[in-house]
């Protein structure tokens, strides 16, 4: 049995089910072919495929701006009998996007005395740190991984985490959605990462963009 999940910017997800991959990707491309978009490829992992959904600038825009534009991504995920150990990206991006909207306030505003939220103010407070480098690179890493619920938080290699954290503070100003962030973090991860090290990689990247764009 297989997913397929498409978010799309002006949209609600959309998620179905169907009993093949080749059926999901059928699906995909019906709804692809519709909506006059273009699917690129991004990193994939043994249990899901995850495309950009593109669209081509119009004859008439800025010569600037004349490159393809995303807006939005598509997953098909592998389901079992068993609850899978980690979501796709896209969806841990989701969960870390939300835990970090629901303690931002509190880390702006509350103390680090309150026994409620001393681990999300110690963890938002390494996330800044990280962040404006007065912490080295991959310190927040084991948090990460923990948020995420995942054992296996190896790292990649620090070049690579270097390349994520470089990343995430350079658009640290742009408007990140959870499907920006899984694309990026796909993009900049060499072959052979596991499903559990990517989750914890995307919640490191998640909660770096915060730390960038915190003051």
């Amino acid at each position: 049995m297989h997913q397929l999940s498409i978010d799309h910017d002006t949209k609600s997800v959309s998620i179905s089910d169907h009993p093949d991959f080749d059926d999901a990707h059928h699906a995909l491309m019906q709804y692809v072919i519709g909506a006059d978009y273009y699917l690129r490829p991004v990193q994939n992992a043994p249990t899901h495929t995850s495309y950009e959904l593109l669209r081509l600038a119009d004859d008439d825009d800025p010569a600037r701006v004349r490159h393809p534009r995303i807006t939005g991504i598509a997953v098909i995920s592998e389901l079992t009998d068993t609850q899978p150990p980690v979501p796709a990206p896209y969806y841990t991006a989701c969960d870390a996007q939300r835990w970090i909207n629901d303690h931002d306030c509190t880390w702006r505003h509350g103390s680090e005395s309150d026994p409620g939220h001393r681990y999300p103010m110690t963890v938002l407070t390494m996330a800044h740190a990280e962040a404006h480098y007065t912490l080295r690179v991959a310190t927040l890493l084991p948090e990460a991984a923990q948020l995420a619920g995942v054992e296996d938080s190896r790292e990649p290699g620090e070049p690579t985490v270097e390349a994520l954290r470089h990343n995430a503070i350079c658009t640290a100003t742009d408007t990140r959605s959870p499907a920006a962030v899984a694309t990026a973090v796909q993009q900049l991860l060499p072959a052979g990462v596991s499903d559990q090290q990517t989750a914890a990689l995307v919640w490191y990247y998640a909660l770096i963009l915060w730390g960038a764009g915190a003051s």
